[in-house]
């Protein structure tokens, strides 16, 4: 059985719905912030599948917000390389 992935939208600046899929979601907890790392599946000039990550402050709140700080993003970047299997 396949697990089924969430699939939402976003308007851009443009004023466009842009289609985005969740890959993980995760928690900090030191911060107790949630992560969502997602994908609109398009590819960048390297030719590698484009993925964004934000974060919600807690589950009650489901407003994606932009991760701001290096240590934010290191601990998103060592925890999807944790999950994707990778060296880090």
């Amino acid at each position: 059985m396949k697990d089924k992935k969430l699939v939402f939208k976003i308007t851009n600046e443009q004023g466009q719905d842009i289609e985005y899929e969740e890959l993980y979601t995760f928690k900090n907890e030191k911060t107790g912030k949630n992560y969502m790392v997602y994908t609109d599946n398009s590819i960048d000039e390297d030719g590698k599948v484009r993925v964004f990550a934000s974060y919600a402050p807690s589950l009650d709140d489901k407003k994606l917000r932009p991760i701001e700080n290096d240590d934010e993003w290191d601990f998103v970047e060592e925890t999807i390389n944790t999950l994707q299997g990778n060296d880090v």
